[in-house]
């Protein structure tokens, strides 16, 4: 009866490393990359916040840029922890 909670205790202590390998890891990765796109923000960038605004970078501060909304001009001041895609120079997926 002894060896069947030490095979539980073990399966419970498995089971717990696998959701730390499973969810975890990978977020701390993409919040990690992240925060180093937001830290080498330069004007020209394409953002996008997390809001679903998409607008080009005019002006980078030290906690905040300002954006300019691509569809109408208007030009916003935005806290860089509001940015969710970040696209140097607007390069990558187009619609």
């Amino acid at each position: 009866m002894g060896n069947q909670y030490i095979y539980q205790l073990i399966s419970l202590v498995l089971l717990i490393l696998l959701a730390i390998f499973a969810f975890y890891l990978p977020e701390r990765k993409k919040k990690k990359q992240m925060q180093e796109r937001i830290a080498s923000l330069r004007r020209g960038d394409v953002v996008i916040t997390k809001n679903g605004l998409k607008g080009r970078i005019q002006k980078v501060g030290e906690d905040t840029v300002i954006v300019e909304v691509e569809a109408s001009g208007t030009r916003l001041e935005i806290a860089k922890w509001g940015l969710d895609q970040v696209n140097p120079h607007g390069e990558g997926k187009k619609k």
